[in-house]
């Protein structure tokens, strides 16, 4: 299922007040992208998967009309980078027919989304864990999210986001290394197996 809303291309800012949120961590730098921040929301309250099976989730793209971005490209180097890192990194095993977990992502630039967005574009019954009073989830500037779920009960148990502000005058090839450098980064803060 996906759901693609606008096109895109920036990177930026997540998760203020989760539970399990982490304070922002710091990032390695990327060839072409400035001021990075990494945002991590684990739910303590369940397991956190080492490795699995997994299939696809969502993948969800809010992104302004100017930036002129092909959506289809876009997905074929988010998923590419995410199979890499997941299934040589991480341990984790790509299998369609009852998998543990289902990875989505997703990606907005330009306009601000928020939280209620993104979690809207999994239906009613992902199950995201409680927020502390007061605090809002605001995407700004432009954000890669990657979102681990289980996928018997819909629980959100992992949701990382790296947003920066990105050069938009580099070839297809930069771009290509510059989302996996983006992808492997933020996955370094996934648990390890």
């Amino acid at each position: 299922m996906k759901k693609q809303c606008l096109p895109w291309f920036l990177l930026a800012l997540l998760l203020a007040g989760c539970a399990g949120h982490q304070p922002k961590h710091a990032t390695s730098q990327i060839p072409g992208l400035t001021n990075t921040s990494l945002h991590i929301l684990a739910d303590n309250t369940r397991h956190l998967p080492r490795k699995g099976t997994f299939d696809w989730g969502v993948s969800y793209f809010q992104i302004d009309n100017e930036l002129k971005v092909d959506l289809a490209v876009l997905n074929d180097r988010v998923h590419a980078a995410l199979l890499r890192e997941l299934t040589t990194s991480k341990h984790f095993t790509l299998q369609k027919a009852n998998p543990q977990y289902l990875v989505g992502y997703a990606v907005a630039a330009g306009d601000n989304i928020d939280e209620k967005s993104l979690n809207d574009a999994y239906g009613e019954d992902l199950k995201v864990p409680a927020k502390n009073p007061g605090t809002s989830l605001k995407y700004k500037r432009g954000v890669l999210i990657v979102d681990i779920i289980n996928a018997r009960t819909k629980h959100l148990l992992w949701r990382g986001a790296i947003g920066a502000a990105v050069d938009m005058n580099v070839s297809e090839e930069q771009k290509q290394q510059r989302i996996r450098a983006a992808v492997a980064e933020l996955l370094k803060h996934f648990p390890k197996a």
